[in-house]
């Protein structure tokens, strides 16, 4: 099985033998998850400013065209 990393034997041309044994299935506790989704629409995210708030852009609609 070696998905699941189940006892592995590698020997080194120099004669060292290494044993991998894992055979937990679980995976752990994810680092992070998704609480809440909201849609925003005609924005774009751009980045992040801090580990809370993200930078957007959104299309002003109310102004004219800019002309060159």
């Amino acid at each position: 099985m070696l998905n699941g990393w189940a006892n592995i034997s590698i020997q080194d041309p120099g004669g060292d033998i290494s044993i991998i044994d894992d055979n937990e299935d679980d995976t752990g506790n994810p680092i992070i998850s998704v609480k809440k989704m909201d849609i925003y629409e005609n924005m774009e995210i751009t980045d992040w400013l801090n580990e809370n708030t993200v930078i957007i852009s959104k299309e002003n609609t109310t102004l004219e065209k800019m002309v060159y």
